[in-house]
Formats: C-alpha cells, sequence, structure tokens
C-alpha cells in the first residue's frame, strides 16, 4: 500500500508540476500539452483515490476492531467505492462548515484561512468516523461518534496532537523539499506523504477502537442490575 501511494503521489505531483510550467510558457503549443498533462494528472487523482482509499479505510476499519495486522486487504475496490464516497463527503463538509466559520472570523479581523484550516482538521475525524459508523455516506453524524468526544475525550486529544505533529512534519517537510530541490525532492516528498496518510489513519483507528470500548464499559455501567428473584418457600413452609 506504502509504495501504491508514494509512487502515485509522485507520479501525480510530477505531472501536475510540468503542467504547471508548461502552461506558464505562453506557447500554443506546450500551453496545450500542458493542459493534456492536466488531464492525465486528474485520471492519476481518481486512481490513488479508488485504490488508497480502500487500503486506508480497510486499515481504519480493521484498526478498529482491533487487529495489529492487518489481513483482510480489500479484493475488489469498487466495492468500497461508496465509503470512498463517504470520505469525500467528510472532507466535504469539514471544509464547508469551516469556511462559514473563517468568514465570520474574517469579518471580526482574523487572518483569512486560518479558521478554515483549523476547523477542517478537527471536524474531519469526527465526521469520517460517523460516515462509518452510520453506514451511509451522506450522514456524517453520529450520536454515539459525538458522545464519545465527552466520553473518551483523553482519547481525542491524544490523536489529535499526535495527528498535529504527523501532519506539521509530513507537510513541512515536503513544501521545503519541494521549494529546495524541486523535481529531485518529488519521489521523497511523495513517498513521505504516502507513509503519513498511512499513520494518520492507523491512529484513526485506535482512537475509534478506545473510543468505542469506552462507550460499551459506560452503557454497561448505565444499565440497571436484575432483581434478585425472591425467595420460593420451602417444603418447611407449606
Amino acid at each position: 500500500m506504502w509504495a501504491f501511494l508514494a509512487v502515485g503521489l509522485a507520479v501525480f505531483l510530477s505531472t501536475i508540476g510540468e503542467a504547471a510550467r508548461l502552461i506558464r510558457s505562453h506557447n500554443d503549443e506546450t500551453v496545450l500539452l500542458g493542459f493534456v498533462l492536466v488531464l492525465f494528472a486528474g485520471l492519476v487523482a481518481v486512481l490513488i483515490f479508488l485504490v488508497g482509499s480502500a487500503y486506508l479505510l480497510a486499515l481504519l476499519r480493521e484498526t478498529a476492531a482491533g487487529c495489529e495486522q492487518i489481513e483482510n486487504w480489500p479484493d475488489n475496490f469498487l466495492d468500497y467505492l461508496l465509503e470512498g464516497l463517504g470520505l469525500v463527503v467528510a472532507a466535504l463538509v469539514a471544509a464547508g462548515l469551516s469556511m462559514g466559520l473563517d468568514r465570520l472570523a474574517a469579518d471580526a479581523g482574523a487572518p483569512r484561512g486560518v479558521v478554515l484550516g483549523i476547523g477542517t482538521f478537527l471536524l474531519f475525524p469526527l465526521l469520517l468516523l460517523s460516515v462509518l459508523e452510520t453506514g451511509l455516506p451522506f450522514m456524517p453524524f453520529s450520536v454515539p461518534i459525538f458522545r464519545s468526544v465527552v466520553a473518551a475525550w483523553p482519547a481525542w486529544m491524544g490523536f489529535y496532537w499526535r495527528a498535529v505533529v504527523l501532519v506539521a512534519i509530513a507537510m513541512g517537510a515536503s513544501v521545503c523539499g519541494l521549494m529546495l530541490a524541486g523535481f529531485w525532492a518529488v519521489l521523497p516528498a511523495a513517498a513521505l506523504l504516502g507513509a503519513a496518510a498511512i499513520l494518520y489513519f492507523r491512529l484513526l483507528g485506535r482512537l475509534a477502537s478506545h473510543a468505542s470500548q469506552r462507550l460499551a464499559d459506560l452503557d454497561a455501567r448505565r444499565k440497571p442490575k436484575p432483581r434478585k428473584p425472591p425467595d420460593q418457600p420451602g417444603d418447611e413452609d407449606l
């Protein structure tokens, strides 16, 4: 899975970079070739999404079920298309809600884009787990998942700070490498981003496992204990 993500992202990044260079040349032939490369990059992105989302969601589910070694990898990626659609819905809803908050914050004087980035980062895992819990790609809101934010808040906090470190290292190193080394940094950057995606979904799966166990423990404590039946009179009392 990591090799596929690394190679796929490397092809996508290098194609987009070359397409941008050709389009900026203002030469009719090279501009046309640049747009062709953009279309090719789009096809690569679709392929990465179809295969990558199936692998990553399988990793999340198996980890949430308590599996340390993943054995049930997807065979037919089209079977996971509905779950992949749920991933897109979760990302779009998280970005949409954050965009509204970002506009309100910008009107109050905050820099544009800050609330959008932070809000999307915070909402995406919550909405993705909700989609997977409900089993409905267009229902990114789940009562048990939202309950777990309160019931298992230490696990959520632990997930978020680890995810912050992971995303900061992966994105920071990739952007710096591409700015400094250009084309020669594409493959290392793609490999780093692919590894970061795998680690992120692994962390999210462990969060889901801990949160579900915590909710089960709370529900078991709140469940009323069955009353002991009264003693039946013995023969000597008859």
